[in-house]
């Protein structure tokens, strides 16, 4: 982590990438980076993809690894905080289709 935006910056992202990619075959879908309980307004009737952050943690593997220090020379650098994001992903389509909302998962994970 390069400063105290990288989180959000992750987040929008992965929102932006998936709406790219998922609007191609379903024109109507909506991603939303919301609460899960929040995420979905009950009179909805379009395909939605809510992202949510879930658990942030550290990766012990990037945690011990030791980086080269980018700083100039006599001067020690503090090693990038490595985290490991984690999302849960929940899809909707229109009437609550289950078989639908599956779907629009799928292609999700094909994108991530």
């Amino acid at each position: 982590m390069s400063n105290s935006l990288s989180i959000a910056t992750v987040t929008a992202t992965l929102r932006t990438l998936l709406f790219n990619h998922l609007q191609v075959d379903t024109p109507d879908v909506t991603v939303t980076t919301l609460p899960p309980d929040k995420a979905r307004a009950r009179d909805a009737t379009h395909h939605q993809l809510n992202i949510f952050l879930f658990q942030v943690g550290h990766d012990a593997a990037l945690r011990n690894t030791t980086f080269p220090p980018h700083v100039k020379p006599g001067e020690s650098g503090l090693p990038p905080l490595a985290l490991r994001l984690t999302y849960l992903l929940t899809p909707y389509a229109p009437s609550d289709d289950d078989v639908e909302s599956h779907k629009l998962l799928g292609k999700a994970m094909n994108v991530l």
